[in-house]
């Protein structure tokens, strides 16, 4: 997606951090923005950075683990922007400590936000950009799903997982015309440490 003026993207994620670095930047580039997040007030932040930057869109509050609210947010875009050409699946979450010690509820959790939450949005996009024949997915995973940190299995297992879905999509995909990348970052300021559980 080498041209952005006047696309569409929609962003989890995007109250703080990577999210809203990425939903500025592509304000910057003439995008409209769904800012898409359980907190409103920093999505309200984001927005107005959004604006700032040059571009427009709007808010959409969403727990990313719910699979029906995702439904009904690919519904709302897709019906009221007449698609969406990039969704970002940015919401994560860290737990921490061994394994053994890590509370199974930590895992289910983490697995909730990181891997199903992404693939929800997988799951719920895709087959409407694949009726219009274009759009492009990004799947922020981390260089933890390679490198395999030590006291962060849940996280490095998740990011893992996310890694090896989007390889497999981009596959699949190609025929359609939809592309998909994912993201690898290494340590950056995020404010991940705000929820992160540790045993």
């Amino acid at each position: 997606m080498k041209k952005m003026e006047g696309k569409r993207a929609v962003i989890t994620g995007a109250a703080s951090g990577l999210g809203r670095a990425m939903a500025v930047a592509l304000a910057r580039r003439g995008c409209r923005v769904g800012v898409v997040d359980i907190d409103p007030e920093g999505a309200e932040e984001t927005l107005r950075m959004v604006k700032a930057a040059g571009g427009s869109g709007e808010i959409y509050e969403l727990d990313v683990r719910v699979a029906m609210d995702w439904e009904a947010m690919a519904e709302h875009f897709f019906s009221s922007w007449d698609g969406v050409d990039l969704l970002v699946n940015n919401a994560g979450v860290v737990s921490t400590g061994y394994v053994g010690d890590i509370p199974l509820e930590d895992w289910e959790w983490i697995f909730s936000v990181n891997f199903w939450g992404m693939l929800y949005g997988c799951h719920f996009f895709l087959p409407r950009m694949k009726r219009r024949g274009h759009g492009h997915i990004l799947n922020v995973a981390s260089a933890a799903g390679i490198f395999n940190l030590l006291e962060m299995a849940p996280y490095n297992t998740t990011k893992a997982a996310v890694i090896s879905l989007s390889e497999t999509l981009r596959e699949e995909l190609a025929p359609d015309g939809i592309g998909v990348t994912v993201l690898c970052p290494m340590f950056f300021n995020t404010n991940l440490l705000s929820t992160m559980r540790y045993t």
